[in-house]
């Protein structure tokens, strides 16, 4: 054994034995008591140091830029071009502080990882749902349901009037995301001989003569037709006959119906193509303009107004 090493084993042993020490000596000696106290303190501050240098011996390790370069290619692999290969034979002691730092690195590589591919996989996610809702070319006959779209106050409910009233309108702002001219918005109303209460909503919108309801849409390329609730006045010409509607788009007729009188039905257009995506304004105005029976006096009624693509 080491001469240091057994001084130290005796400086514990007096230490932990103190009354065998003092049996040994004077107790009462000024200078055992003043030998005891060198001895503990020289002890006690032996073992500091000993016991700190072995916990720094325990905390550090070794590591070079080949082990770096693997860790973080493990992790990151799209990094692993940016990262040099080299290989040195010289060993680094990390410091507790550059510990720290390489563990901070690490797991920001690692959530930049993670991040990155949560990112892809989401864009890849939403690029699929595009193509399935935006492909125009889609077949949903194939899958045997229809993409459809109610028109913005399609029901005519706003702007809300009082059962059984009715109002005459024009302009480009009394009624929402419509467009009126020399039309009636009618609500239950016992005069217009529509039957009542209407279907799917309290209101509607009478198109009487040549009254007309326009509507701005935003449509991608494809194959569409219009459905509707409609019904036909019998009054007043003594024809029997409803005011027939006409429907166009951007000015070009695509259809022409003529309802029924007093009941109401759900009528579609035909079919109209749509060649570019953009925007564009469906009209449906009323056909009549010539008296019958010296009457000049027709009308049709029409709500709940959607638009299915084919």
């Amino acid at each position: 054994m080491k001469p240091i090493f057994l001084l130290y084993l005796f400086c514990l042993f007096v230490i932990f034995t103190p009354g065998i020490f003092f049996s040994l000596s004077n107790k009462d000696s000024l200078k055992g008591i003043i030998l005891h106290g060198v001895l503990f303190a020289a002890t006690v501050f032996i073992s500091l140091k000993l016991f700190d240098r072995k916990l720094m011996e325990g905390a550090t390790f070794t590591i070079n830029e080949e082990t770096i370069s693997n860790v973080i290619n493990k992790i990151n692999p799209s990094n692993s071009d940016n990262i040099p290969t080299t290989t040195t034979t010289d060993n680094t002691v990390l410091t507790d502080e550059n510990r720290n730092l390489s563990a901070i690195q690490k797991l920001q590589n690692e959530i930049t990882a993670q991040n990155k591919t949560l990112r892809d996989t989401t864009n890849s996610a939403v690029v699929d749902i595009k193509k399935e809702i935006n492909d125009y070319k889609f077949n949903t006959k194939k899958f045997n349901f229809e993409c459809t779209q109610f028109l913005k106050n399609s029901t005519f409910d706003n702007p809300k009037q009082e059962q059984n009233t009715y109002k005459y309108i024009n302009g480009n702002d009394i009624v929402p995301n419509w467009k009126v001219r020399n039309v009636a918005i009618v609500n239950n109303s016992d005069a217009w001989g529509f039957g009542t209460s209407y279907p799917k909503g309290n209101q509607a919108i009478a198109i009487q003569n040549n009254g007309s309801i326009i509507t701005d849409l935003h449509l991608p390329e494809g194959r569409y037709k219009l459905s509707f609730l409609s019904n036909g006045r019998n009054c007043c010409d003594n024809t029997g006959i409803a005011n027939s509607l006409l429907f166009s788009l951007n000015g070009d007729l695509f259809d022409e119906l003529t309802p029924d009188v007093s009941e109401w039905k759900t009528y579609d257009t035909k079919t109209f193509k749509i060649p570019k995506e953009g925007h564009y304004s469906l009209t449906i105005a009323g056909k009549n303009n010539t008296e019958h029976n010296g009457i000049r006096d027709k009308t049709s009624a029409v709500k709940n107004i959607k638009i299915i693509r084919e």
